[in-house]
């Protein structure tokens, strides 16, 4: 007999290879390097990370700002910091979502739950993962992928 309380989640990977793509100008937002990568309505994001395989920079300062999000959530992973900072330096990368964001209080158990759980994301849409840039300089160096993964609820609207 199955058991149909058992859900496997789901983690869609998303990359951004700008060797691939070519330069990304300002002021737009881009899908990942390979095509369109959409998580559908109804799904709840437990957790989203980052790697960098070549750190991300611009063609001046690398004061260029990137935000990863998604259609109508730009910053949803990462709010828009410059593209030196560690989010897109090389290595793992950590995102809003799962973040509990301490500020050095100590928090019992059950507030450290109640601060990741504000973190979470639930979906009332089909949603396309973009990075967005803005700022003066396009960026033209760089490779990483953005990792979510998700459980679907079956709460669609």
């Amino acid at each position: 007999m199955a058991n149909n309380s058992i859900i496997q989640p789901v983690i869609v990977k998303a990359t951004w290879d700008i060797s691939v793509s070519g330069t990304l100008a300002t002021n737009a937002s881009y899908a990942p390097s390979a095509g369109s990568v959409v998580i559908p309505e109804g799904a709840l994001i437990t957790r989203a990370w980052t790697f960098c395989e070549t750190a991300v920079s611009d063609d001046g300062d690398n004061s260029t700002t990137l935000a990863l999000g998604y259609t109508g959530t730009t910053g949803a992973f990462i709010a828009a910091v410059a593209c030196n900072t560690v989010q897109y330096a090389a290595g793992i990368g950590t995102t809003l979502v799962e973040n509990y964001a301490l500020d050095g209080n100590a928090l019992t158990a059950l507030n450290m739950g109640i601060a990741r759980d504000a973190t979470l994301i639930h979906l009332t849409a089909d949603k396309e993962l973009l990075l967005t840039l803005n700022d003066d300089h396009n960026i033209d160096a760089g490779k990483f992928t953005l990792y979510v993964e998700y459980v679907q609820t079956g709460q669609i609207a």
